[in-house]
């Protein structure tokens, strides 16, 4: 359903444009939520020694 794909961030290209329409903004939010997902930290183990 489009409830959950809209939550998850998935959204097909004609959503997205509408969805743009409709906040009154651009593709730079996307492209900010992109780049802030790829520069999110990776948590590893502690190393022990």
């Amino acid at each position: 359903p489009y409830e959950t794909r809209a939550g998850l961030g998935i959204l097909t290209a004609a959503e997205r444009a509408a969805k743009q329409t409709l906040d009154g903004v651009g593709e730079a939010v996307w492209t900010d939520l992109v780049g802030l997902s790829m520069s999110a930290p990776m948590v590893g183990r502690p190393r022990r020694g």
